[in-house]
């Protein structure tokens, strides 16, 4: 097969960040490191607990406008685990993930937010 897209979800730890291209790379707990691209389209989301509450508490650094370049320098951070949706696109050699949803599970602290206490 020369082409694949596929709708789907990864889970893992991130591996390297380069903010200022917007991307990030993920290595599965398979071993396998997966290019992530973020987009205009892409959501950064926290964990929430049943009552549906954001529990961003990240401030947004000076000059922030919320470009996707911003966003990755904001929220994603070697070694922090992350749940990702999106598009995985595979074309020859060549392949990549375009993010649609990012779960961000941590905390600024690096716990993961179940392990905090206002659940």
């Amino acid at each position: 097969m020369k082409r694949f897209t596929q709708q789907t979800t990864f889970m893992g730890t991130v591996t390297d960040v380069q903010a200022d291209a917007g991307i990030f790379r993920i290595q599965c707990r398979s071993g396998d490191e997966i290019l992530v691209s973020a987009g205009k389209e892409t959501r950064f989301e926290f964990m929430q607990n049943l009552d549906g509450l954001n529990y961003d508490r990240i401030p947004n650094p000076a000059g922030f406008a919320g470009q996707s370049s911003q966003l990755v320098a904001k929220y994603i951070l070697p070694g922090r685990t992350l749940v990702l949706q999106g598009i995985y696109l595979e074309d020859g050699e060549k392949c990549r993930f375009d993010a649609r949803v990012v779960k961000l599970l941590q905390a600024t602290d690096g716990k993961f937010l179940f392990e905090k206490s206002h659940w």
